[in-house]
């Protein structure tokens, strides 16, 4: 177990790294390319629900996401993890501020 758990820090490690030699551009170029996307996807634009995350350093920035979701009038849910039990929970989100 401890061996796949290296292997999994190892494989992030490398993601945030190849994520860091982008500039701030790329990376909203690229955000914008998985939003369009997913926005294309019909069983996304069927659902009703949408489980996104609100997004941490080098991740996709959700936010116009799940703005999008409201938009289209679906519900959105966020993970609410519990590091003591190691278990998640989906919570829904209201709403969103931008600000």
């Amino acid at each position: 177990m401890e061996e796949v758990q290296e292997s999994k820090s190892d494989i992030r490690n490398r993601v945030v790294t190849a994520i860091q030699a982008f500039s701030a551009e790329e990376l909203a170029a690229k955000a914008s390319q998985v939003e369009i996307r997913l926005f294309e996807f019909a069983n996304f634009l069927e659902a009703n629900i949408s489980l996104l995350y609100m997004p941490q350093d080098f991740m996709v920035d959700t936010k116009k996401i799940i703005q999008r979701c409201f938009d289209y009038r679906k519900i959105v849910a966020l993970p609410a993890f519990n590091t003591e039990k190691h278990g998640m929970q989906p919570l829904r989100l209201m709403r969103l501020s931008l600000t």
